[in-house]
């Protein structure tokens, strides 16, 4: 009965049974990798957070640099006049 009902649909389809288990495992596994891809520890949303935080850190160091860069200007002319008091 089983086996009669799986020559049918290899006459149908015009497969063996053996190539469509073959298709069907090489969809399964691709649908893994796929998966995988997306939703996995090097996922592509690890990569877009990643490169989210990378601008951040990016934007903190600018605002950083100029916040030293304040800060130098403040001590170097407070330098010249504790140099001034002392002539």
């Amino acid at each position: 009965m089983l086996y009669s009902s799986i020559k049918k649909l290899e006459q149908k389809v015009g497969l063996s049974l053996k190539s469509i288990l073959l298709v069907f495992s090489i969809l399964i596994v691709l649908g893994i990798y796929i998966a995988n891809i997306f939703f996995g520890k090097n996922s592509i949303y690890t990569l877009i957070e990643l490169r989210d935080k990378k601008h951040n850190l990016l934007s903190e160091i600018q605002k950083l640099k100029n916040e030293n860069q304040v800060f130098q200007k403040s001590y170097f002319e407070l330098k010249q006049l504790e140099a001034k008091d002392n002539i």
